[in-house]
């Protein structure tokens, strides 16, 4: 996969929530976020901004091409 694209695996479509699936990481985000164990020094201003945006980005890319 290209840097920062996950490859789709597939979908499941329940009453009340939408799953996606796709390849596997090494991590994800609750253990990225959990990783530091000083709670003061896990995720500073910055760093949850940089996240929030990149969530963003790929809702509002997967809209842009239908998915979602």
């Amino acid at each position: 996969s290209a840097t920062g694209i996950l490859k789709f695996e597939g979908i499941f479509d329940f009453e009340q929530h939408i799953v996606l699936v796709t390849e596997r990481l090494d991590t994800d985000l609750l253990n990225f976020i959990l990783s530091n164990t000083n709670p003061k020094a896990r995720l500073n201003e910055d760093m949850t901004r940089f996240l929030a945006f990149q969530l963003v980005a790929a809702i509002r890319y997967l809209h842009f091409k239908n998915i979602a």
